[in-house]
């Protein structure tokens, strides 16, 4: 003999059961997650059955169809507690202790029912067929000592069901590559540390940067049940490194000289780029550290004794006002030197050297550090919940919430 018993409701002597368990896979058809139970039940109620169905009535009215009206209205509430009892067993995965008795929801918003059909067969006797569909993430481990230890728990020790991703490499026509990872992971809704997706993102979406690559964007985006998160993350290699604390860096060295070699110019430009919380006058010392190294190296000593120092043309520094750029430009004459005398055969080997970036001359530069949510550190959310028959609601941000509960949060608090 079997007892279905949801949202309190209770019907029992089923006619008929269908008790249907199902593997779900991820889109990839790889990673089980969790368990698909699909039951139909079909049973024969009247009104002599009150303290079974809904004992709040009783004594308050015998009318079969105010009864049946009643136990329609709840067996058709989603997200409440579920039960399957046959010969005494219970077979849907028991609610862990540490949810207790406000636990209601699946792992996947639900139990979520799909119909229920009443039949009158003559003034005290009706025909429900009720179909509810849930899922849950079992444990299959099952080693009990004794036979009536069977009880298969629902697993809480892990808030993630999969994360699966791909990823591809593009490369273009001068050999730079760029990689490209994108995946998805899917929570529970029933976690028992009422975490939404996002809060999960740097435990699962995190990609770390090959040697000589930069972030070139990541993308986050949250479906709207709430339960996952798609990710995208790009990376583009590069020539160079920029110099800390910069993100991003441009610059060229360029060496002229006048007719018959009569003088020789110097000349170094830098443009270093920072995020929002880079300071800008670090940035400004890098650069001009940057460009004044560079042109120590071409031979152009900046300082020392007044024979061997090259003479500033001109210096021009820039900032962004609105934006956390610099850009330092310095132009000089070198001094008289015979062996730098011939144009640009007398160019130093060092003249393909970046300061602060290539080994030996301040470097390897470090790769920028990117915080997983940007500087603005958005956290993602989906929709809540919203189920006119609750009373409760939830702050969010200092925002009330209208009727119901966030997504993921459903079944940690007692619904009215």
């Amino acid at each position: 003999m079997s007892a279905i018993i949801y949202n309190g409701i209770t019907l029992p002597y089923a006619y008929t059961t269908q008790f249907r368990q199902e593997s779900r896979y991820d889109e990839s058809d790889t990673d089980w997650f969790c368990t698909k139970f699909d039951i139909q039940v079909e049973a024969i109620v009247n009104a002599d059955y009150l303290p079974l169905l809904l004992p709040s009535l009783v004594g308050k009215t015998d009318n079969a169809a105010v009864i049946m009206r009643a136990v329609y209205q709840s067996l058709m509430q989603p997200r409440r507690t579920l039960s399957v009892q046959m010969n005494g067993v219970e077979l849907i995965p028991e609610a862990t202790a540490n949810l207790g008795s406000a636990w209601t929801v699946d792992a996947q918003n639900g139990p979520r029912p799909q119909f229920c059909s009443i039949t009158q067969l003559n003034t005290t006797n009706f025909l429900i067929l009720w179909h509810v569909i849930a899922h849950y993430w079992e444990n299959n481990i099952v080693t009990p000592a004794a036979a009536q230890d069977l009880i298969v728990r629902n697993r809480v020790w892990n808030n993630v069901l999969y994360n699966r991703w791909s990823e591809s490499i593009e490369i273009d026509n001068c050999n730079y590559s760029t990689r490209i990872r994108e995946g998805k992971f899917v929570i529970r809704s029933d976690n028992n540390q009422g975490k939404i997706a996002d809060q999960i993102r740097t435990q699962m979406a995190v990609v770390g940067l090959p040697p000589g690559f930069l972030r070139k964007s990541s993308r986050y985006t949250v479906d709207p049940s709430g339960l996952s998160l798609m990710y995208r993350v790009e990376d583009q290699e590069v020539f160079k490194l920029p110099p800390f604390p910069a993100y991003e860096a441009e610059g060229e060295y360029t060496e002229s000289s006048t007719m018959c070699d009569a003088m020789r110019y110097g000349e170094v430009h830098v443009k270093l780029k920072g995020s929002k919380t880079v300071d800008q006058a670090q940035l400004v010392l890098t650069a001009a550290s940057v460009c004044s190294s560079k042109l120590k190296l071409a031979g152009a000593f900046l300082v020392g004794p007044a024979d061997q120092q090259a003479r500033i043309e001109f210096t021009t520094l820039s900032v962004g006002m609105y934006e956390n750029w610099v850009d330092c430009r310095i132009k000089v004459l070198f001094p008289a030197n015979k062996i730098r005398f011939r144009g640009i055969q007398g160019i130093r080997r060092t003249v393909t050297t970046t300061p602060f970036t290539d080994p030996g001359a301040g470097g390897p530069a470090p790769q920028p550090q990117y915080p997983i949510g940007g500087t603005a550190s958005f956290l993602l959310q989906a929709a809540a919940y919203y189920d006119p028959s609750l009373v409760a609601t939830r702050v969010a941000n200092g925002v009330q919430l209208s009727a119901g509960l966030e997504v993921g949060q459903a079944g940690l608090i007692k619904e009215s």
